[in-house]
C-alpha cells in the first residue's frame, strides 16, 4: 500500500516536469526564399530578388542527403558582383546556407552559370538507416516547427535502390521520386502531434524508404522511426503520464484508501500506466510536446496540482 511518503514524491516529480520552449516561426524550405542579399553582406553587393526555385534532395542510405538548390538572380548588378568577385560569392552563400534545418551543412559549394546561382551542399541530420535496411528522412524534424515550400519547386529522390514508403500528404508521388510545391500545397500542420491548430506547413515532414525489393517495407521503415524516435516518444509518454494520469491516480488512490485498501496501490498505478500507453501509441513518433504545447502549460499544470492536492487530501483522511 502506497504511503504518503511515496504520495508525496510523485507529487514532487510532477511540479519538476519543466515547461516546453516556445517553438519558432515557420520556415521555408529553400535559402533562396526571401531573396539574396537582403542580409549579412547586403552593404557589398546589390541585393536581389529570385525566380526559378528548385531544391534537389538526394538521400543516400549510408545516412546523408545532397541538397542542390538553383535560383535565378533578377538583379544584373548582383550577377555582375558575383561573377567579378568568387571571394563574395562564396561569403554570401555560406552566410545564407552555412546553417540548415537547426544544424551546420558540409561540403558547401557553389556556382554562377549566366544569371543562375547553383548552391550544393550536404546534410546528415534527421536521416538514419534501421536494422533491416529501412531509412528514415526528417531534417525537419529537430526544428520543432513547420517548414513550407515558400516559392521552391522541391523534389525528393530516394537512395539508390529505394523506394518511398510512407511522406506527408503534401508530397506528391511522381514514379520514385516526390515533389512538393505551391501547387501540391504546404501541407496542413495540424494534423501532426505538435504543431499549432492553425499551422500551415510540414511538421515534422517524415518520408520512409525501404528497399524496392523487401518483402516487408511497412515493417522496415517502423523500425528505422523506431530507431529515431523510440527515446523521445517515451519521453513524451513520461510528461503525460506524470502530468495527467498521475493526479487522476492519486484521486483514485486516495478514494480507495478510504474504503478499499486493496485497490489503493492499483488505483494509483494504472492510470499512470494507461496515459503513459495511449500518449506513446497517439504521439509515435514525438517530435514534439505533443498535448503539452507551452500555453497549455497555463492550464495544465495549474490543473494537475489542483487534483494531485485534492488526492494527497483523500490520502490524509484515509490516515487520519
Amino acid at each position: 500500500m502506497p504511503s504518503r511518503r511515496v504520495a508525496l514524491a510523485l507529487f514532487a516529480m510532477l511540479l519538476c516536469v519543466a515547461p516546453a520552449a516556445a517553438a519558432p516561426p515557420p520556415q521555408s524550405v529553400s535559402g533562396f526564399d526571401d531573396g539574396f542579399g537582403s542580409e549579412g553582406y547586403g552593404p557589398d553587393y546589390p541585393s536581389t530578388n529570385v525566380s526559378n526555385v528548385s531544391v534537389d534532395v538526394e538521400v543516400a542510405s549510408n545516412g546523408t542527403a545532397r541538397w542542390t538548390e538553383r535560383a535565378t538572380l533578377t538583379n544584373p548588378e548582383t550577377v555582375d558582383a558575383f561573377r567579378g568577385n568568387e571571394s563574395l560569392r562564396r561569403a554570401a552563400v555560406e552566410y545564407t546556407f552555412d546553417y540548415r534545418f537547426d544544424d551546420h551543412v558540409t561540403a558547401l559549394r557553389s556556382e554562377l552559370a549566366d544569371d543562375t546561382l547553383l548552391v550544393t551542399y550536404h546534410t546528415d541530420e534527421g536521416i538514419e538507416r534501421g536494422p533491416g535496411g529501412g531509412v528514415i528522412f526528417a531534417p525537419f524534424a529537430s526544428y520543432g516547427n513547420d517548414y513550407y515550400p515558400g516559392v521552391a519547386d522541391v523534389t525528393f529522390h530516394p537512395p539508390e535502390g529505394y523506394a518511398v514508403v510512407d511522406a506527408p500528404e503534401a508530397f506528391a508521388r511522381s514514379g520514385d521520386t516526390l515533389r512538393w510545391n505551391s501547387t501540391t500545397g504546404p501541407g496542413d500542420a495540424s494534423g501532426s502531434a505538435d504543431a499549432r491548430p492553425t499551422s500551415s506547413g510540414v511538421s515534422p515532414g517524415i518520408v520512409t524508404f525501404a528497399p524496392a525489393d523487401a518483402a516487408l517495407p511497412g515493417v522496415l521503415a517502423w523500425v528505422a522511426t523506431l530507431v529515431v524516435f523510440g527515446v523521445p516518444t517515451v519521453g513524451v509518454a513520461a510528461g503525460h503520464a506524470l502530468l495527467l494520469g498521475l493526479p487522476l491516480g492519486l484521486v483514485l488512490s486516495g478514494a480507495a484508501a478510504l474504503g478499499w485498501d486493496a485497490w489503493e496501490r492499483w488505483a494509483l498505478l494504472a492510470p499512470v500506466a494507461v496515459v503513459f500507453v495511449a500518449a506513446a501509441v497517439v504521439f509515435f513518433p514525438a517530435t514534439g510536446p505533443g498535448l503539452l504545447h507551452p500555453f497549455a502549460w497555463v492550464f495544465v499544470l495549474p490543473g494537475a496540482g489542483v487534483v494531485s492536492l485534492f488526492g494527497l487530501a483523500l490520502h490524509a483522511l484515509a490516515r487520519w
